[in-house]
């Protein structure tokens, strides 16, 4: 008997237990500290058959522990599988990542990206200007006298 666990409001990540039919159980497992919903779902043959109570209790404690240590991962495995000796998880693949836009492209091209030699970038005309405005900048004010 395989017993999956899939959270409410997901798909499946993997294919459901193998089965004729499937059965979804009424009884869902909760996180205790939580508001996420996980949905038993078996083959219905084992669902309906007189013993189940007691051949899945084992089972059913193993996929509550799952769910419960499943709430420091914020529940990112959406689907858990168990044969009674082993949980699976199925991690939902992750989409594929957005390729980022091209920047976009300036509207003048730069002065040292330029095919003409002659033309100076800003930055050296700024190193060539440097002194004249640092006497500018040294200079005292001129006073000017108040109007009367």
């Amino acid at each position: 008997m395989i017993i999956a666990a899939i959270r409410s409001g997901t798909d499946p990540a993997a294919p459901l237990p193998p089965a004729a039919f499937h059965r979804w159980l009424e009884d869902p497992i909760y996180c205790p500290k939580c508001e996420a919903t996980y949905i038993l779902v078996l083959d219905y043959d084992d669902a309906i058959s007189r013993h189940f109570s007691n051949e899945s209790r084992r089972h059913l404690q193993m996929l509550r522990k799952a769910v419960m240590l499943g709430h420091s991962t914020d529940h990112r495995i959406s689907h858990f599988e168990t044969n009674g000796v082993v949980v699976t998880s199925h991690a939902t693949p992750k989409p594929a990542p957005t390729p980022n836009p091209p920047p976009p492209s300036p509207r003048h091209p730069s002065p040292t990206a330029s095919s003409n030699p002659r033309r100076r970038s800003f930055a050296n005309v700024a190193f060539n200007f440097a002194p004249f405005a640092r006497k500018l900048l040294l200079a005292p004010l001129p006073l000017r006298p108040r109007p009367a």
